[in-house]
């Protein structure tokens, strides 16, 4: 049985798209001046200042720029936010959906 270069490419890009979630690694972290908390995503070593998407275009602009900054590449839906350092005392196991994680984040920055 021969397999095409389109049938090839067609299954890798199956695998990727379902394991993404899986090989993202999203942290957040305060900021260097310890002002704001940061998103910052492993693989590429970019951070976003959560407080600019909280007052401005909420998780969309952040899921947008995102997007941008990587070649497309989205954030999937539940993909999971390491809280190492404890910033988010409402995470269970220091470990939320980047949706929950931006909640609660958002609602620091309303009690501030």
């Amino acid at each position: 049985m021969k397999i095409t270069k389109r049938q090839l490419r067609k299954a890798v890009r199956k695998v990727l798209l379902e394991d993404r979630a899986d090989r993202l690694t999203l942290s957040i972290r305060l900021s260097p001046d310890e002002e704001d908390i940061e998103l910052r995503i492993g693989e590429s070593g970019a951070t976003y200042n959560l407080g600019n998407y909280v007052n401005g275009s909420g998780l969309g602009g952040l899921m947008k720029d995102v997007a941008a900054d990587h070649g497309g590449m989205m954030i999937p839906a539940g993909t999971m936010v390491n809280d190492t350092d404890g910033i988010v005392v409402a995470s269970a196991y220091g470990q939320d959906s980047i949706e929950e994680m931006f909640q609660y984040v958002a609602d620091m920055y309303a009690g501030l």
